[in-house]
């Protein structure tokens, strides 16, 4: 639960990047596009970024708010801090993921929200608790999302050249 409402002003602004993005590369304003995706992706950043540091320095009182009336011992809290570390990178992910159908791309938003969840998060959560234990399943869910968010950064990264080019050859 404290995760999910950490990431819920990321969903608000999902939102409303969808259309800026759009119709920015609609009107053949590509930069714009690029420019819009970046500043949405740094807004979600700084207005998670105090509750994200919060539960990384404190992470007694984060959880103590939610649950009072429980002790938490060092595993709890370590594994608190491995799920919650993710947490910054998932601005940039999530973005991109409504930022690609905005650009005509929607095939890397269904590719990695599916297959994040049917051919990575099913299986470990299967296997590693079995090998490893339970506390396996935070560092699995840490490792999968840093995965992909560097697969997403640098798919980011080829796209906004695209788009560049593309900008490039419509102007010659």
């Amino acid at each position: 639960r404290i995760f999910n409402f950490s990431l819920t002003p990321i969903y608000g602004l999902m939102r409303a990047l969808q259309p800026v993005a759009g119709i920015n590369y609609g009107a053949e304003k590509y930069e714009r596009s690029i420019k819009s995706f970046k500043i949405f992706s740094f807004v979600s950043l700084i207005i998670m970024l105090p509750f994200w540091l919060l539960s990384m320095i404190d992470p007694n009182l984060v959880l103590g708010s939610m649950l009072p009336q429980v002790t938490f011992d060092s595993e709890y809290i370590f594994s608190f801090r491995i799920f919650m570390s993710i947490a910054p990178l998932l601005s940039v992910t999530m973005t991109a993921m409504t930022f690609w159908p905005s650009i005509k791309k929607a095939a890397p938003a269904m590719v990695i929200g599916l297959g994040r969840q049917l051919f990575l998060y099913i299986p470990l959560m299967i296997i590693l608790p079995r090998i490893f234990g339970i506390q396996s399943i935070y560092v699995g869910s840490f490792a999968i999302d840093v995965l992909l968010s560097v697969i997403v950064i640098l798919m980011l990264s080829r796209n906004f050249k695209e788009l560049r080019e593309l900008k490039a050859v419509r102007e010659t």
